[in-house]
This record gives structure tokens, C-alpha cells and sequence, in this order.
């Protein structure tokens, strides 16, 4: 997962660190842009947590070693076992991208707030961000696109995922 921590404070970053170390999935590995002294500590007491430095987007990729790269929100929530659900129909289907329903927890939230997002369509796709929240796709298309235009985190997502999903032949969401 590459996350970028460069404006969020100690208090945002260890329940983020917290929910994504608790994942089921194994592989589960952090990256972290940003966070100086923190992110340095964080990855020297734990092998699943690297630090990427202060670069940009183009240290995210290179520190990365899975074969499948996410994108998160840093507010997100995930279930425990979600990326071993995800990695489990990218095997099953081939896909090259994968993106998740959602829901919406916290205060205010009243009522049904799942979103169940449509399946992949590039050109709905270029209307509107559907897919916001958990991205996945395979390392090669991070690695094919543009590292000095893109940003990540919340409406940066966005530009990030139009420009992988123009790439991947199979996108699925679930």
C-alpha cells in the first residue's frame, strides 16, 4: 500500500499504521511517503513498513516490492481480511486493476450509507471518480505512467487512477 503521511500528524498516522498491519493478507507491505524521523522509526521496528523519504510519488513505486500496488485514502477503514479478498479475485479473475464497494462509517452518518460501485468502464470512468477509496493494479502499469505529474491522496487519487486504468486491459471491481 502507498500512502502518502507528509501532512497528517502522529495522531492520524498510527491508527492508519494500526488498521493496515492488522490485515490478514501477509504480504501486506506499508510505504510511506513523508514522516521524516517517524516513518524511519516505523520501518526499522517492522519489517511490513518502509520508508520512501520525502521524493514524491517515484519513491512510493521504487521502494515497493509486491507485484500489485494499492492506493488508499488516508482516512480509510478496511476489514481485516479485505486485501486477501482482493488478492484472491485478482488471481481469480486476471485483473489488472481491482477496486472496492465502500461504506461510510462515523459521526453524522445516518441510515443505508454502502456505495456498490458499477463494473469497470473506462468511459464512465472519465465522467466522474467511482472507484475512490481502495485501488490495487499490477506494478508494471504504476510503473509505465508519468511519476512526474502524479500526486497522491484524496482528489489526487483521481489522476492516478485514470491514468493506470487507461493502461490495464481488465479493471473489476468487487
Amino acid at each position: 500500500m502507498l500512502i502518502d503521511i507528509r501532512t497528517l500528524s502522529e495522531t492520524e498516522i498510527f491508527p492508519l499504521i494500526y488498521r493496515l498491519k492488522k490485515q490478514t493478507f501477509q504480504n501486506t507491505e506499508l510505504v510511506l511517503l513523508g514522516g521524516g524521523k517517524l516513518a524511519a522509526w516505523l520501518s526499522e521496528h517492522d519489517e511490513r513498513v518502509k520508508a520512501a523519504g520525502e521524493e514524491g510519488f517515484s519513491a512510493l513505486v521504487r521502494s515497493a516490492t509486491g507485484d500489485f500496488l494499492g492506493i488508499l485514502d488516508v482516512t480509510d477503514t478496511l476489514e481485516e481480511n479485505a486485501l486477501s479478498l482482493c488478492a484472491e479475485k485478482l488471481l481469480e479473475t486476471g485483473a489488472d486493476a481491482l477496486y472496492t464497494d465502500s461504506d461510510c462509517f462515523g459521526s453524522g452518518v445516518t441510515g443505508e450509507t454502502r456505495s456498490y460501485k458499477p463494473d469497470f468502464s473506462p468511459d464512465y470512468l472519465r465522467s466522474c471518480n467511482y472507484i475512490r477509496g481502495l485501488f490495487l493494479a499490477r506494478r508494471e502499469l504504476f510503473e509505465k505512467i508519468d511519476y512526474e505529474r502524479v500526486e497522491i491522496g484524496g482528489r489526487a487519487h483521481y489522476g492516478l487512477i485514470l491514468r493506470i486504468t487507461e493502461l490495464a486491459e481488465k479493471g473489476k471491481g468487487i
